[in-house]
């Protein structure tokens, strides 16, 4: 006889909802909501858990959130993940209707943002709590105590106010080992709605994983080192391999896009997951695995020989700058030559690097502005320079260019403050979108230019990048690609035609997908 499960009645159980806001201005983006579920692995079996990503794949989820709140009368709190930038926009304007809707309802917030300024986000009027730092076990005890109407002064981790508004700060909580917790409870949301088609990892149902938090080294711009005090935690290759394995078998992915800061910490950690997946024939290609120039060019050719056979596909490289000088004011630790011979060994093992560069890094703002843009340009130049070398060495590889942004309390963002940065006093001022935060030192055209290279010449350099365009949307794309190659050799970027008609076309697209 057949046996029949029987599911906890979960409508009798308070509901916790938690909220993932888009992190990005006009793009599309679809990843696992993986904060979310790793604060929820230790409460769903006691919870009824509710997890919402502002956007899918199947489009905007608020009015869905809001509905949650107006017919849900069984709400015990709201989680809300922020990062610094354009998800704090989103992210205030979701916490602002749901306290219209139901004022008395909690607010928690966690995530970087409110990790680094707990006081500054708790002096917004519709935010109650702030969770800091790692959050599996303190959003637990902070659900317990809501739940139980006990005083939050026994939470440690934590910033709330009380009844007379007044911001009380608990002890902070010491980071603990991430092999103690379950694996991560991706039956909580509909994993459907966050697979991704992708070329690279090259994949029709990718999924977005996390094997470790932090990176022990201090990147001046950086601001892990301010959450984890540079300790490093990973799970152990054995857990790794067999979340992927239950990836596969429950989901049917075929691609798994990582998540981590730092992949490559521990060689042979690396090594030892690519053991692994060889060894129990998992049938997987991954990617976006992030990694630090030194470290790898360090790693032997026997890790670069199991990274290929195991499926990995692409590497994220912080390459920063093509200047020496910035790359030794970052505390980066590399040489720029140090960065062509990683995209050497990376031809070697046919694996593709993604470069990530910075401009526009802190000078003082008193400058007059030809003067400053001399200077800024002088600086992209040199990456330019490094960025047609490691084309030359290999032009399928991608590249992205930012303009350098102030993330709070770093040993950057010190200087940006003396160059004449004026940090925002409230949460909602810290909203910038990437490329769009006009630092006091940076000049419209050279904003315009930085734009523009991330936009399209960088992306339309690259041969893998122009192919995979030239199959979706055709005979253009090819010429996208040459005009690209061409005006970043010869240093041309006058009357960019072309980045009109690019623009013209991604708008179009976008009022038809609005549509």
């Amino acid at each position: 006889m057949k046996k029949i499960k029987i599911y906890p009645n979960v409508e009798k159980k308070k509901t916790i909802v938690l909220i993932n806001p888009h992190p990005l201005k006009d793009r599309e983006y679809i990843g696992v909501p993986l904060q979310l579920l790793a604060i929820s692995s230790l409460i769903y079996k006691n919870y009824n858990i509710k997890i919402f990503a502002e956007r899918t794949k199947k489009g905007d989820n608020k009015e869905k959130i809001f509905n949650e709140i107006k017919n849900n009368k069984n709400i015990l709190c709201v989680g809300v993940t922020m990062m610094t930038g354009y998800q704090i926009k989103n992210a205030l304007n979701i916490i602002n209707k749901i306290k219209e809707i139901n004022p008395e309802i909690k607010i928690v917030v966690g995530g970087y943002h409110p990790s680094i300024l707990p006081e500054q986000t708790l002096n917004h009027k519709n935010i109650d709590i702030v969770c800091i730092g790692q959050g599996t076990k303190t959003f637990k005890e902070l659900v317990e105590a809501l739940d139980k109407s006990i005083s939050l002064e026994i939470v440690n981790g934590i910033y709330f106010k009380n009844k007379k508004e007044e911001i009380i700060k608990n002890p902070q909580r010491e980071f603990e080992d991430v092999n103690n917790f379950p694996s991560m409870p991706y039956h909580l949301i509909n994993v459907e709605e966050y697979l991704q088609e992708m070329s690279l990892p090259k994949g029709k149902r990718v999924i977005t994983y996390i094997s470790s938090y932090s990176c022990p080294f201090s990147c001046k711009f950086c601001v892990e080192p301010l959450l984890y005090n540079r300790k490093y935690f990973a799970l152990k290759p054995e857990i790794v391999v067999d979340d992927i394995e239950r990836l596969v078998k429950n989901y049917k992915i075929d691609a798994i896009e990582f998540a981590d800061s730092n992949f490559f910490v521990n060689q042979e950690r690396v090594k030892r997951i690519c053991e692994l997946i060889i060894e129990k024939k998992i049938n997987i290609n991954f990617g976006s695995c992030n990694g630090r120039v030194e470290q790898l060019l360090n790693f032997d050719e026997e890790t670069w020989y199991l990274l290929q056979k195991a499926g990995c596909q692409s590497i994220l490289v912080g390459a920063e700058s093509g200047s020496q000088e910035k790359l030794d004011l970052i505390g980066k630790g590399i040489k720029v030559e140090q960065i062509e011979e990683l995209a050497k060994v990376s031809k070697k093992h046919n694996i593709t690097l993604v470069y990530s560069f910075m401009a526009g890094f802190p000078i003082p703002s008193k400058l007059m502005e030809k003067e400053r843009e001399k200077i800024l340009m002088e600086e992209l130049n040199q990456t330019l320079d490094l960025i047609n070398k490691l084309i030359e060495i290999k032009d399928d590889d991608f590249i992205f260019l930012f303009l350098y942004m102030p993330f709070p309390k770093n040993e950057l963002f010190n200087l940006a403050v003396e160059c004449g940065f004026k940090a925002p006093s409230r949460l909602e001022d810290w909203d910038y979108s990437v490329n769009e935060w006009n630092t006091e030192w940076t000049t419209p055209k050279f904003r315009k230019l930085v734009l523009i290279l991330h936009d399209f010449y960088f992306p339309y350099a690259s041969s893998k990048y122009a192919e995979r365009h030239i199959q979706k949307f055709g005979f253009i794309q090819k010429i996208f690609h040459k005009i690209a190659k061409w005006r970043l050799k010869n240093r041309y970027f006058s009357f960019p035609f072309e980045y009109k008609l690019f623009r013209y076309y991604i708008n179009l697209r976008a009022s038809k997908q609005l549509k």
